[in-house]
């Protein structure tokens, strides 16, 4: 088997890990540490392409599994472009990341912090806090 076709298989192994681990499901003896330890091999722009596909919200969550993953995601140049803003163009009726707002805290706001309080005379406080 030529090396080529060796690397295409391993990543293809990849890819079926990850789809896994993405909906919650592991073959038998695998854990999903093993799984993004493999995904962290994956070429740069097929992982780019994977999670510009993703729901911004996972993304997040996903850059909080390994330190690699976060630094990748975090990254202001590198990953802006190419995997927070088509996710966040993506979504319906999401109001545009303002330009002072980095696109992780942005997504934080929007998706994973319950930021609504309802007070005791009905009203609706709504209140947004430095995250």
């Amino acid at each position: 088997m030529s090396s080529s076709s060796t690397r295409a298989a391993r990543h293809l192994r990849s890819l079926a890990s990850i789809t896994g681990v993405l909906r919650g499901s592991s073959s038998p003896g695998s854990h999903p540490r093993e799984a993004t330890d493999s995904i962290s091999e994956l070429p740069l722009d097929i992982l780019i392409e994977i999670l510009s596909q993703l729901h911004p919200g996972a993304i997040l969550r996903l850059s909080r599994t390994t330190k690699s993953f976060r630094r990748f995601i975090m990254n202001r140049t590198l990953a802006r472009a190419s995997v927070w803003v088509p996710a966040l163009k993506a979504v319906n009726r999401l109001p545009p990341c303002p330009e002072h707002i980095p696109e992780p805290r942005y997504v934080y706001v929007m998706f994973c912090e319950a930021l609504c309080d309802v007070s005791m005379d009905g009203g609706i406080t709504v209140s947004l806090r430095n995250v």
